[in-house]
């Protein structure tokens, strides 16, 4: 096991697998769209993560 799986997983060890895949699979997705409409108008984008 990796180290940040650790820290990632305990909040989400009630929910189903499958579940909380899709989840991040589909932040992930949204976040692609995010940026590939904001990258070509120059803004900037920052990013920040709470665990």
């Amino acid at each position: 096991m990796g180290a940040a799986r650790h820290k990632v997983l305990p909040p989400f060890v009630r929910f189903d697998e499958a579940e909380v895949k899709h989840w991040f699979l589909t932040h992930h997705t949204d976040l692609r769209t995010f940026y590939s409409h904001t990258t070509p108008t120059g803004q900037a984008i920052v990013k920040a993560f709470w665990y």
